[in-house]
């Protein structure tokens, strides 16, 4: 039976590979179903692991509601990302998301990194990074801004365990998940212990990471 098809949110623009995936399982669900109704958070997985992108589709009568849920990744933020999302986006009149938090080379200290898909007015600059001034005299170190458009050069060695993506954040950050540890940033990758768990390859693009085949 044929259904209508809606997404719950903007359409997403899927790689080849994610569109004939979701168009198989379409049609599995179209030639299976009498009713979308029928159809209840049916999740299609668009990549070959839990971790990766996925889509819920829920039906109601004779229309299937599509939702897109990126990777699941696990970024340890500085700050606390929703209010600076809010703060940003009201001040400069665009939407401002959350992209990682990083350094955005070689360096030792990591910093909370944002998006917005037109360039700022007075600086050019897509990418925004709010970081710590360590050098600050106050306990906890004054807040600083900076241009972080060069977080598209960067590559994420990640690690996939307990359900999720981690990353080191800076060249110092030796971080333990499981029986795995990951240290480097991204100035290097470097993984000790289970050398089983899967690691993959990430750069970022227009505020989301695309896996690096």
């Amino acid at each position: 039976m044929k259904f209508d098809i809606e997404w719950t949110h903007d359409p997403v623009e899927l790689t080849e590979e994610q569109q004939k995936i979701l168009d198989e399982e379409l049609k599995f669900l179209e030639e299976n179903l009498q009713s979308a109704g029928d159809l209840l958070c049916h999740i299609i997985f668009l990549e070959r692991d839990a971790c990766g992108a996925t889509i819920a589709a829920d039906g109601i009568d004779n229309t299937i509601y599509l939702t897109y849920y990126k990777m699941n990744i696990n970024h340890r933020p500085i700050f606390d990302v929703e209010m600076v999302c809010k703060l940003y986006s009201e001040k400069d009149g665009v939407d401002v998301k959350y992209v990682c938090t990083s350094a955005l080379s070689n360096e030792a200290q990591a910093m909370d990194i944002f998006y917005r898909e037109t360039p700022h007015p007075d600086f050019g600059n897509r990418y925004f990074g709010l970081y710590r001034n360590a050098d600050a005299v106050d306990v906890v170190g004054t807040v600083m801004i900076t241009n972080a458009d060069k977080i598209e050069d960067a590559e994420f060695g990640m690690v996939q365990a307990g359900g999720q993506l981690h990353y080191s954040q800076h060249r110092h950050d030796f971080y333990s998940v499981g029986q795995v540890s990951i240290d480097g940033g991204r100035a290097y990758f470097r993984r000790v212990g289970d050398m089983s768990v899967p690691a993959k390859w990430f750069k970022i693009k227009d505020g989301e990471f695309v896996e690096i085949e």
